[in-house]
């Protein structure tokens, strides 16, 4: 009730499915914040029945997002995801544009943490947070996506976000019941209050009833009443200032992709690990170490070049895969046997090298789920003794022919 009769005086920042709940409500939000980088996302925005009540919000997400999303706005902002190879990428090929966009860090493990960064670094001095509660006070711990019918019809594929094993303190006393994912989330967004921006001096407050946030302060609503007599936001005005201040357009032309996008180091590096990684079987678990440990080595010297953003590519990736090689090194008892075995799991590795040097050609085409249709229906490439399975592929959630048998509901905005 009370963010009925003051939408018209505040900015409001909807975060993920917040942005249903608000249309239901009769609130029009300023901004809408997403952090995956999936296309269900965008078929999420399909079930809104007043799309132009979607493409009245000002989308602020980082380049991580969804082609299909940015679609659905007519303005947009991204920032730079600055643990994600792209923004390296871009950095390294186009700086002269690439120093100019702002980065965002701890925008995750939730869309809540997005909502703080991108309020936080767009230099907003005071931050409200509502609804923002990292868990739940109810006796049957039930949180907010519970109520949603998109969340709970998908409620198996998120446990780690529903096993409430903790308990924090609340915002305004009691305990709240929370998870793993919860906490994290409530931690990163401490660290970002602490730090804020260089220069601005931000303050954050805390209305929601569910997790103490250290460096917000506790607010009840009523304790905001001083709102009521705020004159009302020029919206229009305010887009504007987004569109021409706050964001630019990169320069992208074929050319600029091209170059970006140009396999030789990729390949280059990607044949130089296949080296190292074939030679000759070791004799020893301490040489067969050493051998990964080279490309390792191989992979952090690059780091300090200007193709550093080639050895972020394959980091994450190898470094799992090495972990495994070491399980098996050290956990079957019989030197020879464990080397054997190992050695065996090597050429799934270089299999895998080899699908990456394909797959770096299908970029930038080769979004998330999208990029299944590259593939032919399978997941990866054949090799000569292992067959690339069949994909799964996912269930549309909401099709063209669902959205044209929803009631059209344009979006009534309702001040009581």
């Amino acid at each position: 009730e009370f963010l009925r009769k003051v939408q018209d005086k505040v900015i409001i920042f909807a975060c993920g499915t917040a942005i249903e709940t608000l249309y239901n409500a009769g609130i029009r939000p300023t901004f809408y914040g997403c952090t995956e980088r999936l296309r269900v996302v965008s078929e999420h925005l399909d079930l809104i029945p007043d799309q132009d009540f979607i493409r009245s919000c000002y989308l602020i997400s980082a380049d991580v997002v969804h082609p299909a999303v940015v679609a659905h706005f007519d303005h947009a902002a991204l920032f730079g995801k600055a643990d994600e190879n792209f923004y390296w990428l871009g950095a390294g090929k186009m700086y002269d544009q690439f120093r100019k966009i702002m980065p965002i860090s701890l925008m995750n493990p939730l869309v809540g943490n997005l909502g703080v960064a991108a309020a936080t670094q767009l230099g907003f001095k005071r931050i409200y947070l509502f609804g923002v509660d990292n868990g739940t006070k109810r006796e049957d711990k039930e949180t907010h996506p519970d109520e949603n019918l998109f969340y709970k019809k998908h409620k198996a594929a998120s446990s780690a976000i529903h096993n409430l094993t903790y308990t924090m303190d609340g915002n305004f006393g009691g305990t709240v019941a929370t998870s793993y994912l919860y906490r994290l989330s409530a931690r990163y967004m401490n660290v970002i209050m602490r730090h804020g921006v260089h220069d601005f001096k931000l303050n954050y407050y805390n209305c929601s009833d569910g997790v103490l946030l250290d460096n917000a302060i506790p607010t009840h609503t009523d304790e905001l009443e001083w709102w009521y007599d705020l004159p009302d936001l020029d919206r229009k005005k305010f887009f504007e200032y987004m569109d021409n201040e706050k964001s630019f357009a990169l320069e992208f032309t074929d050319k600029d992709r091209e170059s970006m996008l140009d396999p030789t180091i990729f390949d280059m590096v990607a044949d130089l690990a296949m080296k190292m990684l074939k030679g000759e079987t070791p004799e020893t678990r301490l040489d067969f170490a050493l051998r990964l440990q080279n490309v390792c080595e191989m992979l952090f010297k690059l780091h300090s070049t200007r193709d550093y953003y080639v050895a972020d590519f394959f980091d994450g990736s190898l470094y799992s895969m090495f972990a495994m090689l070491m399980r098996s090194l050290f956990q079957i008892k019989d030197e020879k046997e464990a080397i054997r075995v190992t050695e065996d799991q090597i050429k799934y590795i270089l299999y895998f090298i080899e699908d990456a040097k394909k797959i770096f050609r299908m970029l930038p085409d080769y979004c998330a789920e999208d990029h299944q249709k590259n593939l032919n229906g399978v997941v990866g490439f054949d090799h000569p003794d292992s067959k690339a399975p069949p994909i799964r592929m996912r269930k549309v959630y909401v099709t063209p022919e669902d959205t044209a048998n929803y009631p059209t509901r344009k979006f009534v905005k309702r001040y009581e």
